[in-house]
């Protein structure tokens, strides 16, 4: 399946916000044809740029050591002398701040390694076009970069909560759950929730989750929050369910407590106590906490799905793992990491990378759930591949339990 970069409804970010006379694109390409398909089309689709042309990444580099950087440079990667790999080192050895399109005929799973190499090199990637390159290709590349800017909302950083903050805000009750929908994309039906945390600060406000997990962790709280805020969770679904909604719950462990051998038994205990099924719990456990992963907890995840919870590995894509790795393991869900979802709507590579996970998904009967879906073209784009679940902005953000009902109601009257 050919990518192009839609903008309509994704609201990714424009090179900058300039006169379209002043933006200047380089190509280098070793093929004189291919060189000459880009130029014509994309004269046509941006007649003001000033277009350069390059037959090599040597004969690049000499011109940038001449005159100002590029906002965009086209690279091709297979080509005689200095390949494109060689090319983006030296780019980055020059510290190069232009946006970078890979144009390249290699195949899906070597565009995918050049764009982690980009990453890694700290270079501006904005995405790639498979050849033979389409109009269609070019026009929707053109769009996306005369976009103008749209700045990201200032998010001032919150230093971490010192150990005598965390206590009192255990001892004070200041957390609480907050839940974001998940959402069956085969009929549009709320599957249940995800269970977050928040905590209200007495002279700082609102506090990010970032400035408190990491605080929980080190301190050795972590397993006394998370209880504490599920059986908050627990309490809130009983009654949900009272009421006649069908829903479960998603919540996260940390990776110290897959090091408790007593935790399936622990977890048995509090769902008892409301009388919730195992079966309505699904535990999002990290895809770096399995790497390597040793008896104990091995031991510990197949007594859950031995006792009816679901597993989910969360934030799949933010490692090398595969899923050919994960089947070695007793997981049934599979969450897609916000930022990998987020880079295939930009790239071709990754949304053929995501494509493929969906298809070994269905063969191995795992179910797939994507995270960070903000805009509708995220939404088409998992819904299109065949995504089972999805969850985001785009469906809703987080909301406190009083809101849930009302919010369910709406859903139901939009959806069904």
């Amino acid at each position: 399946m050919r990518y192009s970069f839609d903008l309509k409804e994704v609201g990714l970010q424009g090179i900058m916000h300039m006169r379209q006379a002043e933006l200047q694109c380089w190509l280098v390409d070793d093929s004189p044809t291919v060189r000459q398909v880009l130029l014509h089309l994309l004269h046509e689709q941006a007649p003001t740029w000033q277009l350069h042309e390059f037959a090599s990444g040597a004969d690049l580099l000499r011109q940038l050591s001449n005159s100002r950087a590029p906002e965009l440079i086209l690279i091709d990667l297979n080509m005689a002398g200095m390949d494109g790999v060689e090319l983006l080192r030296h780019l980055a050895a020059r510290s190069c701040k232009s946006q970078l399109v890979i144009c390249s005929g290699a195949p899906v799973r070597v565009l995918q390694s050049v764009g982690e190499l980009c990453r890694a090199l700290q270079l501006k990637l904005l995405g790639t076009i498979l050849k033979p390159v389409t109009m269609q290709a070019v026009t929707d590349l053109v769009r996306l970069v005369e976009q103008p800017q749209r700045a990201e909302p200032h998010r001032p950083v919150t230093a971490p909560l010192q150990v005598h903050e965390v206590l009192r805000a255990l001892q004070q009750h200041q957390f609480y759950p907050v839940y974001q929908p998940i959402i069956d994309l085969r009929n549009n039906s709320l599957r249940g929730f995800e269970v977050l945390s928040r905590c209200i600060h007495p002279s700082r406000g609102l506090v990010p989750p970032d400035a408190f997990i990491g605080s929980l962790e080190k301190y050795g709280l972590i397993q006394l929050h998370t209880f504490d805020n599920l059986e908050m969770a627990l309490r809130d679904l009983q009654g949900w369910l009272e009421q006649g909604l069908d829903l479960e719950l998603s919540v996260n462990l940390s990776p110290q407590l897959l090091d408790d051998l007593t935790l399936p038994e622990q977890l048995c205990q509090l769902l008892d106590s409301y009388q919730i099924p195992y079966t309505r719990l699904h535990l999002e456990v990290t895809e770096s906490s399995c790497a390597g992963t040793v008896a104990t907890r091995l031991d510990i995840l197949n007594r859950l799905v031995l006792r009816g919870f679901h597993l989910s590995i969360d934030d799949f894509g933010t490692s090398f793992s595969s899923l050919e790795r994960l089947q070695e393991l007793p997981f049934d869900t599979v969450k897609l990491d916000k930022g990998y979802i987020q880079r295939a709507l930009t790239d071709e590579a990754c949304r053929a990378s995501v494509e493929s996970t969906l298809m070994m998904a269905r063969r191995l009967d795992m179910r797939i759930v994507a995270e960070g879906i903000e805009t509708l073209a995220g939404w088409n784009m998992i819904h299109n591949a065949g995504c089972d679940m999805c969850q985001g902005y785009y469906v809703a953000a987080p909301m406190q339990a009083a809101q849930v009902l009302s919010w369910c109601q709406q859903w139901q009257q939009h959806y069904h």
